[in-house]
């Protein structure tokens, strides 16, 4: 059986070839004390990235976790994207709504996003994320208000990710 590598021993690999000339003289005892700390200061920072205890990294790993699980529990988010639009004014390189590609290109009226939620939602789906192409013309911000309010009435949650 494999054994599991834990945070310190990856952080350990990087370490030295990260952070030596920064780190001229570790505090283990400063790094614990600034983790446990309510405030988060630059020099506290420090003392955390430059301590080279096991104990210190495998507790601020220990730490990161329980927020985590604090905040958000454990679960996986996951959502099912609805593309509201292809219009793009946009170049990216990656991208294939990209203004300068040659396709057809339509925006959704909200009859259709309607249209759309209600199979989404057939397929016992809860959660979705709306997606435009970067035009602010063709994909509004008021479309988009009226498009979420009604994919509200359906879905536990509805993410958003549009043009900047």
């Amino acid at each position: 059986m494999a054994s599991c590598r834990t945070f310190y021993d990856v952080y350990s690999e990087i370490r030295n070839k990260v952070l030596p000339e920064t780190c001229p003289d570790p505090d283990d005892d400063g790094a614990l004390r600034a983790m446990m700390s309510e405030e988060i200061t630059a020099e506290g920072l420090k003392k955390l990235l430059c301590s080279s205890s096991e104990r210190v990294i495998e507790e601020a790993a220990l730490r990161a976790y329980e927020g985590t699980v604090r905040n958000f529990g454990k679960v996986v988010h996951l959502y099912t994207p609805l593309y509201l639009s292809s219009f793009c004014d946009n170049e990216c390189a990656y991208c294939g709504f990209k203004s300068g590609n040659n396709v057809k290109r339509r925006t959704l009226t909200v009859d259709e996003v309607k249209r759309e939620a209600e199979y989404i939602y057939s397929k016992g789906l809860r959660n979705v994320l709306i997606l435009t192409g970067g035009s602010r013309k063709e994909a509004p911000l008021e479309y988009i208000k009226s498009c979420v309010r009604e994919l509200r009435k359906k879905f536990t949650s509805v993410s958003i990710e549009i043009y900047e």
